[in-house]
């Protein structure tokens, strides 16, 4: 569990976690459907990073902010 962070004293933990996946292997199209249902599915916030992986696979990293619950 992550603590002092986004201006929350040290000792009181946040009540979010943050999820990341690499994903290298499918469409922006799908990329953006899985954004909506990480939404839709509760996320508090969902983005998206561009990166260039092994063997120079364009892909993109996944960072989902959700509820510990």
């Amino acid at each position: 569990m992550v603590e002092g962070w986004y201006g929350q004293p040290f000792g009181k933990p946040l009540a979010e976690q943050i999820m990341i996946d690499n994903l290298d292997d499918m469409t922006g199209e799908a990329v953006a459907f899985l954004c909506e249902q990480l939404l839709e599915a509760g996320a508090v916030d969902v983005w998206q990073t561009t990166a260039t992986f092994k063997k120079g696979r364009v892909g993109v990293i996944v960072h989902a902010l959700a509820p510990l619950d």
